[in-house]
């Protein structure tokens, strides 16, 4: 919007005039540059296509004469693809780890009250607590009993492979 905004008070800006006045990192401004180019909204003077390497005194001229048979011209598409996966990757990190937070407190709850319990009647028990919240991934669950265990939250019962107990 900002880069629209702009040609408001001229028709035709260098590259380097854009980057300075609207304070833009030279790939934002390119990728912004690029989508409005590709519907033909701008245009370049001595070249058609918008790179790293375009010179920064290239002119970049509003289209007077654009037309578009669409209803709308989506011109955010490029600039947020790359925004909203590097997003999608963090988001995707925080849940990953706020779930195990989760189902880690969902296995001291069940210890806490049982005191001593089977692996299998754990991860039932569990399961069942959290399939309310979201669907636990049992490699995940087997992960955080093995944190509590590090932590020493829990301990494996001796003499027994797959029995926990509760640690107070």
């Amino acid at each position: 919007m900002a880069v629209l905004l702009k040609f408001n008070d001229s028709l035709s800006y260098t590259l380097q005039q854009l980057t300075d006045s609207l304070e833009f990192k030279n790939d934002l401004l390119h990728t912004t540059l690029q989508t409005m180019l590709k519907v033909d909204l701008i245009t370049l003077d001595g070249t058609k296509t918008l790179d790293a390497n375009t010179p920064m005194d290239t002119v970049v001229n509003l289209n007077k004469n654009f037309f578009s048979k669409k209803l709308k011209v989506d011109l955010s598409k490029a600039v947020t693809r790359s925004e909203v996966r590097k997003e999608q990757v963090d988001v995707q990190k925080d849940l990953e780890e706020d779930r195990r937070m989760v189902i880690q407190a969902a296995i001291v709850r069940v210890m806490k009250m049982r005191k001593k319990l089977g692996h299998s009647a754990l991860m039932s028990e569990v399961i069942k607590q959290l399939t309310v919240r979201f669907k636990p991934n049992v490699k995940v669950i087997k992960k955080c009993i093995d944190t509590l265990i590090e932590k020493e939250y829990l301990a494996r019962v001796e003499g027994t492979r797959d029995e926990y107990e509760y640690l107070s």
